[in-house]
């Protein structure tokens, strides 16, 4: 999906109860529900009904915000994706300038993935990543350092757009960083045999027999390895378009990370 398609915009229409008993009999809710509808203006699709403190953050409000900021630290747009008819987007920007050499010729770089939402479910979040290229279609492993929330309230002073800028800036710099403080350590821990099972615990059931032929392929000696064992499950047996695969992605590293802290 390219960029244009998710950045579509939307309009606030009252929510208004008319032609029934329960209008005549009290008017005044009638126009005064405390609720709006969001609605796609391109295709006129309802994406949710919120109440009148929700503050809607158009999409290309934000992009316009967050890809000269990004643009400019080296980032380009790999990925733009909705769900939910348009209720939830995400974008994914990579940094190729910045990646490292793990072992071999695995290497990886920073990304930073932005979530917005139409229907409640997303505030407006920033979450930094590591980008696998020995994957070909592009895996990110969670958020590494960065994750910041901004809410869709009126009154969050939080929501202005130079905060956002802020906001996005430092994670960008705090990813970066980080690759060559955490990723060696996962290289120089040996692996706890119990952590190995932990992560079998977070696959989905229908991965069961795909992480069973990988552990018998392949020798887990230290975290790194326990990490590709994941993001091999990942990007190879889960579908991309489904928001579970995403979600499990986002708890891959915290897991890890905390695994071999813990050792």
């Amino acid at each position: 999906m390219n960029l244009t398609e998710t950045t579509f915009k939307v309009k606030e229409m009252p929510a208004i109860v008319t032609g029934n008993t329960w209008s005549d009999k009290f008017p005044e809710s009638a126009t005064n529900t405390g609720h709006k509808f969001i609605v796609r203006e391109d295709n006129g699709m309802v994406l949710s009904c919120m109440t009148d403190d929700y503050k809607v953050v158009q999409n290309n409000d934000l992009i316009d915000i967050v890809n000269p900021i990004i643009k400019d630290q080296g980032g380009v747009l790999s990925d733009a994706k909705v769900f939910g008819g348009g209720g939830r987007s995400k974008w994914t920007w990579k940094f190729n300038d910045n990646k490292i050499k793990v072992e071999n010729e695995d290497s990886i770089a920073p990304t930073i993935d932005i979530w917005n939402s139409y229907d409640g479910t997303v505030a407006v979040n920033i979450l930094a990543g590591a980008f696998r290229f020995v994957c070909s279609n592009g895996m990110v492993i969670g958020y590494i350092l960065g994750k910041a929330n901004f809410r869709h309230i009126n009154n969050n002073m939080s929501l202005k757009p130079e905060e956002i800028a802020k906001s996005v800036s430092n994670t960008v710099m705090k990813t970066k960083n980080i690759f060559t403080d955490e990723f060696p350590k996962l290289i120089d821990t040996p692996i706890k045999k119990t952590h190995v099972t932990e992560l079998i615990k977070m696959l989905p059931n229908q991965t069961g027999d795909d992480i069973v032929r990988y552990l018998l392929e392949k020798t887990i000696e230290n975290y790194w390895d326990l990490l590709n064992a994941a993001t091999w499950i990942a990007t190879h047996k889960m579908n991309r378009k489904y928001e579970a695969t995403h979600k499990f992605e986002s708890r891959i590293w915290p897991n890890v990370k905390k695994w071999v802290d813990s050792v």
